[in-house]
This record gives C-alpha cells, sequence and structure tokens, in this order.
C-alpha cells in the first residue's frame, strides 16, 4: 500500500460526511420538504400512525423523554 492512499482514504470519507451533513441541514432548513404534509396510507387504505413511543433496545421498556436536562427515563422508573 502506497502511503498517499490513507491519505485519500481519508480525504475522501471526510468529504462525504460534509457532504451528508450539508444535505441534511438543507432538508430540515425546509419546513416543506421534511414535514409530512398527507397521512401515509398501507395498502388497504388506512393511515399508517406516526411513532411517538420509543423503547429501550436492551429492556424494551418505554422511554419517557424528559429533556436533555434529566436525560431518559422508564416509564416504570420512580421520579428522584
Amino acid at each position: 500500500m502506497t502511503p498517499g492512499y490513507p491519505v485519500a482514504k481519508g480525504i475522501v470519507q471526510l468529504t462525504h460526511d460534509i457532504e451528508m451533513a450539508k444535505h441534511f441541514n438543507t432538508i430540515a432548513s425546509n419546513p416543506e420538504w421534511a414535514l409530512v404534509k398527507e397521512p401515509v396510507l398501507t395498502a388497504e387504505g388506512k393511515k399508517v400512525p406516526f411513532k411517538t413511543i420509543t423503547y429501550d433496545p436492551l429492556t424494551g421498556a418505554e422511554i419517557i423523554k424528559q429533556g436533555v436536562k434529566n436525560g431518559r427515563k422508564h416509564k416504570n422508573q420512580k421520579s428522584a
């Protein structure tokens, strides 16, 4: 392997990451691109509900979002 290969590979990866970040920021800055205006329908014509419940990947318990300050909290966990 030549010494230039790892450098070139690193530059390509960094460039990819920067361009992906620009792409997602552009989408997030345009509400009409990022928000769903019409309900999504299944093949039977039923509305697909939006996912509002988050589950812990290890325990499977429902997570109630408490914000950045308090972090994650399980539904059955008591408040301090």
